[in-house]
This record gives C-alpha cells, structure tokens and sequence, in this order.
C-alpha cells in the first residue's frame, strides 16, 4: 500500500489517477468523521494499492494542528488495514509540517531521498533532529533506513563529493 501524504499528489499522479470531487482521498480517512482509510483505497496492480491525495490536503496541515492528536491521525487511519498488507510506504511534501510529522509518528523507517546537491545537505541536520523528535516524544520504533541519492551520476565530481559527505555524516 502506498499512501500519499503529499498535497501535490504526484505520488497519485504517476500512477495516472486523478480524483474527481466527491471521491474519498487521505485528506478524508485522517479528517473526516466516519471515512475509513480502506473506502479511500484505490488497485493499482493486483499486488499495488494506492490511497490518493489532492489539494486539499493542503489544508490539512492547519487543521490537524487545531485537533488534539492531531499527529496521530495517520497512524489512527493506518491501524484497520495493516494487518492486510506487506509494506506500507507512506509519501511525504518536502517539508516538515504536520502531515510528515504525522507520516513519522506512524513509520517504523525512514528512507530519505534526496539529489547529490549541496544545497539538499543544508535541510538534513534539520531533519535528523526532527526524526530524533518524534523518535523521543511520538514514535520510539522509528528507524532512519537509508539515505536514497535520485538523479545520482558518479561522473559528476560534485555528486560524487556529496555522496561521501552523507556516508560520512551519517
């Protein structure tokens, strides 16, 4: 199951789902009294689902903020259907707001992808102290996995220099 947590949908996107109003996204299974995540649930593959995301996620940040336990709503959301699936691979906005916030309180692992660039290394210290954060106060299982380098070509000297800055650092 893949879920995602992003407001601009590009995780729903690539796989060429667009939803249609009134259809059932995240932003519903972790808002909406009385939505369970599994009618939000769309098939992929046979072996692939997907629980789209839309805009107006967006306004969930803000809204989950307001709720009390708020950052565990995906958590909450998630507990019906994990027991039917494998891996859940939960799709996070390139930010530290609530729904990453909620999306860690859930994971038991983190995978951080990110671009051989220097300026991808400025916002990791950042978000090592937010992992050891909710590691400390929401979520004592969560693990870092692994660093993913995207768009990684060896032959590019400077690439190749913030490679072993990470397998350095961390």
């Amino acid at each position: 199951l893949m879920v995602d947590c992003d407001p601009t949908g590009a995780l729903t996107t690539s796989f060429g789902i667009n939803p249609k109003a009134g259809e059932k996204t995240v932003y519903h299974a972790l808002l909406e009294r009385g939505t369970s995540l599994r009618e939000t649930i769309r098939k992929v593959r046979d072996n692939l689902h997907l629980v789209p995301a839309e805009r107006d996620l967006a306004a969930a940040e803000i809204l989950l903020i307001q709720q009390p336990g708020g950052e565990f709503a995906l958590q909450k959301a998630l507990r019906e259907v994990e027991a039917e699936y494998s891996y859940i691979l939960l799709d996070c906005p390139p930010n530290l707001g609530k729904l990453t916030v909620n999306a860690l309180a859930a994971a038991a692992g983190v995978v951080i992808p990110m671009t051989p660039a220097y300026l991808s290394l400025n916002p990791m210290g950042q978000l090592m102290e937010t992992i050891e954060t909710v590691r400390d106060r929401l979520n004592p299982k969560l693990r870092l996995l692994g660093l993913l380098l995207t768009q990684f070509n060896r032959r590019v000297l400077h690439a190749a220099e913030v490679e072993e800055h990470l397998r350095k650092t961390y």
